[in-house]
């Protein structure tokens, strides 16, 4: 098979989940790099906004000393460098945040090995100088053209306070303008970092589609996989289960052909009803045909299967806000059972 990352001949066919862990395991994996930005600009503006009282209490206190000839003391230069350095390790901290969600922790020994070919000035050139690095400039003047609209009031009266000649009035100015342009700032730049993952992530799944020969490659080496062997006995077993448990169940709930769920309820020996087995697609599809084989009701209440699929384990009691539901379900099913029992 080719590599991962090589771009198919005939990719008419979408990448399996193995050829896409594959690719992953590689380094292969769609990212915005915008959003390390965006962490790190968000961590650090939380920090400013939470240190910014006593930054500028020792800002002010710097300048006080330095303005009365003392110099400035030990203490108040430690202050300022602990409060900037805290507001950088939240940037770094964001930033790393950022690429962990988006590699999702893999290990990729690979992505740390040394690449010499980006050593090729050509190379590096064509990089900077490309259609996705023109659109990423395009994107940043836009975000910072938009941010200053925004902030356009906040700025005009910083300027003034500055102008003013007033320390205590510039230092609130600029406070304010800052807390103006942050939050238009984070939401513009979290709209580009989710459209520039989503279109790395299409441009991913468009790279990593499969040819026809490449396909039958994949499911024959699928084939000999343990781990997929071994996976497809498990889903095996658990699919005879479910179809063993609908031969005991009262009624098979359905909706109408993607989620399946079989409730069995017997008040003398349990005081609310189970659910037995559950399926959705061709699981529920194969429960359907086992409840028809063995003649237990089937009722379409898509919105009472959904919450008991989603909600109740396989062997678990129904919960109480289904209570109602089911017992309505439940008493139409024996209903009919006796109606059809009773001699015409």
């Amino acid at each position: 098979m080719a590599g991962a990352g090589a771009v198919s001949a005939q990719g008419e066919h979408e990448p399996t989940r193995r050829r896409l862990e594959r690719a992953a395991s590689e380094g292969d994996v769609a990212r915005s790099v915008e959003a390390f930005g965006l962490a790190a600009f968000a961590m650090a503006g939380g920090a400013l906004a939470l240190l910014l009282p006593a930054l500028l209490a020792a800002a002010r206190a710097l300048l006080i000393q330095a303005l009365g000839g003392h110099g400035a003391s030990a203490a108040t230069v430690l202050l300022l460098a602990a409060e900037g350095g805290a507001i950088c390790a939240c940037a770094a901290g964001g930033a790393l945040a950022a690429g962990a969600l988006q590699t999702r922790l893999m290990p990729r020994a690979v992505v740390l090995a040394p690449r010499w070919e980006r050593l090729n000035p050509a190379e590096g050139i064509k990089r900077q100088f490309n259609r996705e690095a023109a659109l990423h400039l395009a994107r940043w003047i836009a975000l910072a053209v938009a941010v200053a609209v925004c902030g356009l009031n906040a700025l005009r009266a910083a300027v003034g306070a500055t102008l003013s000649g007033d320390p205590a009035a510039a230092l609130e100015a600029a406070r304010r303008v800052c807390g103006a342009l942050f939050v238009p700032a984070l939401l513009l730049g979290g709209a580009g970092a989710l459209w520039e993952y989503a279109t790395a992530r299409s441009a991913r799944l468009r790279r990593l589609r499969m040819s026809r020969d490449e396909l039958k490659r994949e499911l024959r080496e699928s084939e000999g996989d343990p781990h997929q062997r071994a996976r497809r006995a498990r889903l095996h077993r658990s699919l005879r289960a479910g179809l063993a448990a609908v031969r005991d169940a009262t009624v098979l709930v359905v909706n109408p052909t993607h989620v399946a769920v079989a409730l069995r309820y017997d008040p003398e020996t349990v005081a609310v009803p189970v659910v037995t087995c559950k399926g959705a697609d061709e699981r529920a599809a194969a429960l359907r045909l086992a409840a028809h084989r063995h003649g237990v009701p089937i009722v379409e209440e898509p919105a009472l299967a959904r919450l008991l699929h989603a909600t109740v384990a396989v062997g678990a009691a129904i919960p109480e806000n289904a209570f109602t539901a089911v017992a309505i379900v439940i008493a139409a099913v024996l209903r009919e059972a006796r109606r059809a029992e009773q001699p015409a």
